[in-house]
């Protein structure tokens, strides 16, 4: 786990998975070898944070945004394009 900071951002602090891994094991051949076309990828979430603006009259305005936070790594096939 990470810990994303952004004195700018509500909240401050997110934590976020970081993998740790590139390649999965095959689980069919006791896994010792890796599994070619499968991939660890991160599984994203969106969570609504808020970000501070301006500051008017002594007071702060904050705007909603969407942030795209890492809570998870699952080994995948790979996406054809």
């Amino acid at each position: 786990m990470e810990t994303d900071t952004d004195v700018e951002r509500y909240p401050q602090d997110i934590l976020s998975a970081r993998c740790a891994c590139r390649d999965c094991i095959n689980p069919y051949n006791n896994g010792f070898i890796t599994n070619p076309g499968v991939d660890c990828m991160p599984v994203v979430r969106e969570m609504e944070t808020l970000r501070r603006g301006q500051c008017v009259g002594g007071v702060y305005r904050y705007e909603k945004q969407t942030t795209k936070v890492p809570v998870a790594c699952v080994c995948a096939r790979r996406l054809a394009v």
